[in-house]
């Protein structure tokens, strides 16, 4: 058995690698460490840190008589911008979900453009309760919304509802 435990011995110390310690020469005074990793090269399956990546906002103002799409930087400036009546929908129309589809479409494309091989995050913020709100929504679900889809990290909804305050303007009566 020792000659055995010897060759091993000998093997071990003609190798480049440092031989690890023999049972008996353990120090139990210090807690056991892991292995450093700084042998170890990166892999292209290692995680990508993902907490440095720039937030861009999308912002959907959905109204009873249009959908405004608007996609912004991380400061604020604006990127790309779409609407129902932009994608050539006309007075009623705009109102329409399908006005809202065809603008969310055009945007995500913008979208893809605008950051073509640039890693981000997009926070969604929706306001207002027309019919836009849900088609972009569905958009964002299908197929062509899969790319951006993908990078959503918050939706957040931003509508304004009033809790008392001033009275509200007397409805139109045509």
């Amino acid at each position: 058995m020792d000659s055995v435990i010897g060759e091993l011995n000998a093997d071990l110390a003609a190798s480049s690698k440092p031989a690890p310690p023999a049972p008996s020469a353990i120090d139990l005074s210090q807690p056991p460490s892991a292995p450093s990793n700084e042998e170890k090269p990166a892999t292209p399956l290692d995680p990508v840190d993902r907490r440095n990546w720039p937030v861009y906002r999308l912002h959907c103002q959905a109204t009873p008589n249009n959908t405004l799409l608007t996609f912004t930087e991380p400061d604020g400036c604006v990127k790309a911008w779409a609407s129902a009546g932009s994608c050539g929908f006309k007075n009623t129309r705009r109102g329409s979900p399908e006005g809202a589809y065809a603008a969310s479409v055009k945007i995500f494309e913008k979208i893809q453009a605008e950051t073509e091989g640039k890693e981000f995050y997009v926070h969604l913020f929706l306001k207002g309760f027309g019919l836009g709100r849900n088609a972009l929504v569905q958009t964002l679900a299908s197929t062509e919304g899969e790319a951006v889809r993908r990078r959503v990290l918050y939706m957040t909804d931003r509508t304004p509802i009033k809790i008392g305050g001033t009275r509200a303007k007397k409805m139109r009566r045509i």
